[in-house]
């Protein structure tokens, strides 16, 4: 699971100083033309830096983004989400939804020319199973592996221990070259920084905080890309991004909120972009580290849930463009319990539910319990305006109760390694479903914690585990929404996350760019995506 108008993606890294990362993108690529001037270049935009282009590692979504042109998946998805042929062009299914078989495209290759075969898929579920591997995003979807047999070269015998109603979304699986890794744990880990894919593009180079550029593959495996080249630019700073397209530097952007007003009074922008709303499958919540002396009291969570104002921080900060949450699932999908509301803002109900659960004031009005003080840190991304100003907003609030929020920003390493390893208090973060599997399983179930999965707040709950359990083995799909309906009742009473919003994004596309579509991903992520953009 893991960009919007705000937060970034889940991971973030925040670049140099403005000056120097502007200087720096032009340095490296010092023929780029204006923005429009070149009908084979495309200048995009990352708001962050990818911390792996390993898709099997990956869990950002700038690193989503660039994978989505250097590798085909196994089983694509079409903007309406429905599966289309990728590297397999046919699959079919048993009929106790357990086996699969996946015949592969034999025009498939890697961009150094070696075949897509079936041991190539074997390998790379093997690899998603080995628990050396941190593939932390994808290992609920093989944990019931019963077998993976290559049959042939083109045909692979995928077999699972018990049925999973969501389970061909597991096989929107970017797929690795077995040989490639044989070469020892060197070429592995040299991997992420240089990948050999499969996709309609072949990765160039990557300039740290600076660019990622891919270019489109010569032989057949490139058939259906239309642009020769895309230039990936790492901006991280608003401003920094518009000059840069007002300067010809992009070609599509995404825009924040505070940004929304100049291109009422900036005429230039106007004339060379357009704007698009795209929605998403996404949500942020502030994830509570349930192994916490004061977290894990699930009255002090549900006391913190009522003391944020979300209504005052959609309106300040995106200006009412944002929808509020109550539980797992992003804004206005079928799977939310339609009896289930956002909490109500309220201090006097959190108060209360303090008191009730032993936290009183002592003599400086800071609360207290068995000499322990009502207080944590809170990590955001570095570099994140809008993060920040929700951060102070939470520290007045929380602070007003009794309750002492330390705000910590950390960059992307940083961040990242503290929240995969559950080694926090509590984190500003943003679930981006995909591949858009809305199952809460991952994020939720006891044996998801660190190192396993993405249940990074150690929540565990037997009754909600029994839920999830039985929603995965459900075949009607009607009997799985409602069990889907109960997780999310269960799920706001203990917040284990504070649910908050889902915000859809707004991009800035140039006005000469035809065949840009969008989808519940997002302007790519889907088939064909950005191969399919060309200039006017």
């Amino acid at each position: 699971m893991s960009g919007g108008v705000w937060p970034p993606p889940r991971r973030v890294l925040r670049g140099r100083p403005i000056a120097l990362l502007l200087s720096a993108a032009l340095a490296v690529f010092p023929d780029a033309p204006a923005s429009g001037g070149s009908r084979d270049l495309l200048q995009a935009h990352l708001d962050a830096e990818p911390a792996t282009l390993d898709p099997i590692l990956a869990t950002d979504v700038p690193a989503f983004v660039v994978q989505d042109l250097l590798f085909t998946p196994l089983v694509a998805l079409d903007r309406n989400l429905a599966a289309v042929p990728g590297l397999a062009r046919s699959w079919t299914v048993s009929s106790d939804s357990r086996t699969f078989v996946f015949e592969l495209d034999p025009t498939a290759t890697f961009d150094d020319g070696a075949p897509v075969t079936a041991r190539d898929v074997r390998f790379t579920i093997e690899r998603i199973r080995d628990p050396k591997v941190p593939a932390v995003a994808r290992k609920a979807d093989f944990e019931d592996l019963e077998s993976v047999e290559a049959v042939s070269d083109r045909v692979v015998r995928v077999r699972f221990s018990r049925p999973y109603s969501e389970r061909l979304i597991a096989f929107h699986l970017p797929i690795l070259p077995e040989h490639v890794f044989a070469r020892g744990d060197a070429a592995a880990r040299a991997y992420g920084r240089r990948p050999v894919g499969n996709g309609s593009f072949r990765f160039v180079r990557w300039e740290p905080a600076r660019a990622i550029v891919v270019e489109r593959r010569r032989d057949a495996a490139g058939r259906g890309a239309i642009l020769a080249r895309v230039v990936f630019r790492i901006l991280s700073d608003p401003g920094t991004w518009v000059n840069a397209a007002l300067r010809g530097e992009l070609d599509e952007f995404r825009v924040p909120a505070q940004v929304v007003e100049r291109f009422d009074r900036d005429r230039r922008l106007a004339s060379r972009f357009r704007l698009v709303q795209v929605p998403r499958l996404a949500e942020t919540t502030i994830v509570w580290n349930c192994r916490h002396a004061f977290l894990g009291d699930v009255r002090a969570r549900q006391a913190l849930a009522r003391a944020i104002p979300r209504a005052r921080i959609i309106a300040s900060l995106y200006h009412g463009r944002a929808r509020e949450i109550s539980g797992p699932y992003p804004a206005d999908v079928i799977e939310n319990a339609p009896d289930v509301r956002p909490l109500p803002y309220s201090p006097q109900r959190a108060a209360a539910l303090l008191w009730k659960a032993g936290w009183r004031p002592n003599g400086a009005a800071a609360l207290e319990k068995d000499g322990r003080r009502a207080s944590f840190d809170l990590l955001i991304p570095a570099g994140q305006n809008a993060s920040l100003q929700i951060a102070q907003i939470l520290r007045g609030e929380f602070e007003r109760l009794g309750i002492a929020m330390g705000i910590r920003a950390l960059d992307w390493p940083a961040l990242s390694a503290r929240l995969d390893a559950g080694e926090f208090d509590a984190c500003l973060s943003e679930t981006v479903f995909f591949p858009p599997n809305l199952d809460p399983y991952v994020a939720f179930h006891s044996s998801q914690a660190p190192p396993r999965g993405q249940n990074t707040g150690f929540y565990a709950n037997p009754a909600v585990d029994r839920l999830l359990e039985s929603a995965r083995a459900a075949s009607d799909r009607e009997r799985r929404i409602a069990l889907y309906r109960e997780i999310h009742r269960r799920l706001a009473h203990d917040q284990p996350n504070a649910f908050l919003f889902t915000i859809d994004s707004l991009w800035a596309v140039h006005r000469d760019l035809r065949g840009v579509e969008t989808s519940p991903l997002g302007l790519s992520l889907f088939h064909p995506g950005r191969r399919a953009w060309r200039w006017k």
